[in-house]
């Protein structure tokens, strides 16, 4: 049935009110014309597909409600002046683009046709290779697709058609790591130009290894560099480097090491987040750049720099347990006992094998199990054996009271579970941001690590101060600056704050405390207090005592600044490739120490009258003495200014280069000496000779200034005389280099 109905102006304009929840589409018309009067002209084929509606309006004008009930249906309407006609929508297919025909030629950059290049239509499979002479044809090829250019040793290359018939392409070669540039000496070089032996690695791999140092984190990475570690306590743990072995017995045998162009000796503690790359100089290519500072090799260290761009946010951290090795594994007190029964169980043979009235093994034999309990000198009877078996069972298997159980006077204590952890923890995070725009780039990281020891201090009287730890916090603002076309600055600051804890002994521990130590000779504490045998009053059968008795707690505060300026100025209006540079450092390094101590009570340990084994009376043995504590202290200060003037000419010919750098550098260091007592002969290392100055003053200070001349010329070295002026010793260093290279 199909109705019409005239709509009148009046009809039009009233307003409905709606309210419905997942109604059909006819329940809705009803509404309306309930409502209004309208009617709907429609037919059930138009229908089909129709979704429920849900509506909720008030006093709204007919062709909102109209817009949301037809809103994301498959038909739609329209008004007429006698009815609302319903419709379907009209579905607008796209028409397939049309389909051309592409031709063309690829070659490389130098303008030699490639053979066997890939030309694919992209996402599809329709594609075809070129021919000797670099050309090509591909049917079927869509107005709007794309190309995709790929050659081996070539970067592929994608290009839109947009309906055009013919495309040449120019495929650029691949870069390989012949085109790398690497940092040489005071300068960079493409790979491919090298002659020397240099090896590299990439921040990114450092930061793979959970270790706090760069020394260590370089173990493994680079040919040619031994890293070798003697220790694993938290700030001590740095590894000893050395380039290709070790080049001298006497003097310094280390590699020099440069950051940023700069020589620091502080480096072990720059957030390997902070590094873009460390390459290292192996062979005779590194003194002829840095002279006999290099005749061990050198490790240039350069940090991460800004590029232009929108700012990168650069979030990082990881964790590492850290657990002993190996660790020997020592016998129980029952076990102990034995053996020391053994021991004098063979003794006997030693002493008395030869004696007169021994004619046979049976003599021996009959008199031995006679005799040699009653001669040993340390004898376990199988009641203390027992004891011992049972120092760590209170109960038997039915719940009654173990009577062997005698844990105070039979003890069994595992000396290594009571002073060490099974593993500690390290951990460190790092937060970068880099960006820049044409005219100024900058990278600011800031970093911070904690790193935990493995002795247990909990029972200490300074358990924080005592405990191997390492904090340390890093900040670094690198900033280069566009003036000019042509003229570059730099600006690089870098600031370590690292404080370190623990004990002054700690070698000795192991040595003496544990080694000696046996699991038998004392239960270590009793409600908090150290125990020993009140017959045998000697600190080492406690090795827990015998740590906090001898050792002192030392904190060590070291702030590091490193700083440096950089002009460029690159004169290509004069003769291209040509530049002059000028550097300037201001290095500073302070250290302060704090520490305590404190003299423990201790007890000896004596059996009850009462005979009751678990409740001993214990007997102190010496008087109390309170906490020592002194305050920070200077430790160490020296400052370092160096200033860098050079020229350098770097130019391309073709397939050659020519390089070629003149520099001149000088070097003032400042270094604080602190004397604690009367009359100390101090030695004092620079340049090549020995000073001895008696130190008459308490607690003085001394600045020593060194100042070094060296004039390189035909491989020779002249050093200027040390001399000695005031107690301070004026001393410059000046090096000028000309080095130059054709490739």
């Amino acid at each position: 049935m199909v109705a019409a109905l005239q709509l009148s102006a009046k009809s039009s304009a009233q307003k409905i009110t709606l309210q419905e929840k997942n109604a059909t589409i006819q329940q809705i018309f009803h509404a309306i014309w309930k409502q209004n009067g309208v009617q709907f002209v429609y037919t059930n084929e138009v229908l089909q597909g129709a979704k429920p509606v849900t509506i909720s309006v008030k006093n709204a004008d007919m062709t909102d409600v109209l817009d949301i009930c037809f809103k994301e249906q498959p038909f739609t309407y329209q008004i007429t002046n006698k009815a609302i006609i319903v419709k379907r929508k009209t579905i607008i297919t796209k028409a397939a683009p049309e389909k051309i025909t592409v031709h063309g030629v690829v070659t490389d950059s130098l303008g030699k046709p490639l053979s066997g290049v890939s030309v694919v239509v992209k996402g599809t499979k329709n594609g075809t290779v070129t021919s000797d002479l670099g050309m090509y044809s591909l049917d079927q090829v869509p107005e709007n697709a794309t190309l995709v250019y790929s050659y081996v040793g070539m970067l592929s290359q994608e290009i839109e058609v947009n309906g055009q018939t013919s495309i040449s392409v120019i495929l650029k070669n691949q870069p390989t790591d012949l085109d790398q540039i690497v940092v040489i000496g005071y300068g960079t070089q493409k790979k491919e130009f090298l002659t020397a032996a240099i090896s590299t690695v990439s921040g990114a791999e450092l930061v793979k290894a959970p270790v706090p140092n760069i020394s260590t984190a370089l173990k493994g990475q680079l040919a040619g560099l031994v890293a070798l570690q003697n220790s694993g306590k938290p700030g001590s743990d740095g590894a000893t480097l050395t380039i290709r072995g070790i080049g001298t017995y006497t003097g310094q045998t280390g590699p020099l090491i440069m950051v940023d162009g700069i020589a620091r000796d502080t480096y072990d503690d720059i957030d390997p987040n902070e590094v873009e790359s460390i390459s290292i100089l192996k062979d005779a290519s590194a003194t002829a750049v840095y002279g006999v500072r290099g005749a061990n090799g050198v490790i240039l260290i350069t940090t991460k720099r800004g590029k232009v761009g929108a700012p990168q946010i650069s979030l990082s951290g990881q964790t590492a347990i850290t657990q002993f090795t190996n660790i020997p594994k020592f016998v129980n007190s029952y076990e102990y006992a034995t053996l020391l029964n053994e021991q004098s169980f063979e003794t006997y043979w030693i002493n008395h094998a030869n004696d007169a009235d021994i004619h046979s093994w049976d003599d021996f034999v009959q008199k031995r199990n006679a005799n040699w309990k009653k001669e040993a000198n340390i004898y376990y009877s199988d009641e203390d054996l027992n004891y011992y078996k049972n120092a760590h069972t209170p109960k038997l298997p039915g719940g009654q009271t173990n009577p062997y159980y005698d844990p105070y006077f039979h003890p069994d204590v595992n000396w290594v579970d009571q002073i060490f952890k099974k593993s500690t923890q390290m951990s460190q995070a790092n937060a970068n941001i880099k960006g820049g725009t044409k005219f100024m780039r900058y990278f600011v990281s800031l970093g911070y690590l904690i790193q935990g020891g493995m002795f247990k201090t909990d029972y200490l009287t300074f358990p924080d101060e005592m405990e191997f730890r390492k904090n340390r916090y890093n900040l670094r603002g690198n900033f280069d600056f566009d003036v000019t076309e042509d003229f570059k600055v730099s600006v690089n600051l870098a600031a370590q704050f690292v404080q370190i804890g623990g004990m002054d002994n700690d070698a000795y521990t192991w040595e003496k405390r544990i080694l000696w130590s046996t699991p038998l000779a004392s239960p270590g504490m009793i409600d908090g207090k150290y125990v020993v045998p009140f017959n045998n009053q000697n600190d080492q059968l406690n090795p827990m005592y015998a740590i906090e008795n001898s050792n002192s707690y030392n904190i060590t505060n070291n702030s590091i600044l490193n700083s440096s300026v950089i002009f460029k100025y690159q004169l290509d209006k004069l003769t291209k490739g040509l530049s002059v540079k000028a550097l300037g450092s201001y290095d500073s390094y302070f250290s302060s120490a704090a520490g305590g101590n404190y003299k423990p009570l201790w007890y000896g340990i004596r059996e009850n009258p009462s005979g009751d084994k678990l409740d001993p009376i214990l007997v102190q043995l010496n008087d109390p003495t309170p906490p020592s504590r002194w305050g920070d202290y200077y430790n160490g200060k020296w400052r370092k200014l160096y200033g860098e003037v050079s020229i350098n000419y770097d130019r391309q010919f073709g397939q050659h280069t020519i390089s070629a750098l003149a520099l001149g550098s000088k070097e003032k260091n400042m270094i604080l000496i602190w004397s604690m007592t009367y009359r100390t002969p101090m030695k004092v290392w620079r340049a090549g000779c020995i000073t001895l100055m008696p130190i008459n003053i308490l607690r003085s200070s001394i600045w020593a200034i060194t100042d070094r001349r060296i004039f390189r010329k035909d491989k020779g070295l002249v050093f200027s005389p040390l001399t000695l002026l005031g107690g301070s010793f004026p001393m410059s260093l000046f090096i000028l280099k000309m080095i130059l290279s054709v490739s």
